[in-house]
């Protein structure tokens, strides 16, 4: 129970960040926005909060920069498939992900 608490006390700085970085965090802080959107999602996908965490996922993998910078948030989606028993999403997201970063 502690361990949620803790992730959601989180979950309210990260948002905090977002806001203070406004729109145009992407451009003015790139990597802050990032780690804000990607601790952020994995904090909304451990309390549970999983329409947060695909907002936050969303935001990430809809943005130009390098699939490298996409792992967290793809790492922390296909758990999210996998823990909701959605196997084969679980399994087709892991191999799209691989596939842009060129593996066969």
């Amino acid at each position: 129970a502690s361990e949620n608490a803790a992730f959601d006390t989180a979950k309210v700085y990260f948002h905090a960040g977002r806001e203070a970085l406004g729109s145009r965090g992407w451009e003015g802080d790139h990597s802050t926005m990032l780690n804000l959107c990607s601790h952020g999602a994995n904090a909304y996908y451990v309390s549970g909060d999983i329409d947060s965490m695909n907002e936050l996922i969303d935001e990430v993998l809809s943005k130009d920069i390098d699939m490298t910078e996409k792992y967290r948030v793809s790492l922390i989606k296909v758990k999210s498939l996998f823990s909701a028993e959605k196997l084969s999403e679980s399994t087709d997201a892991a191999l799209d992900f691989r596939r842009q970063l060129g593996l066969p």
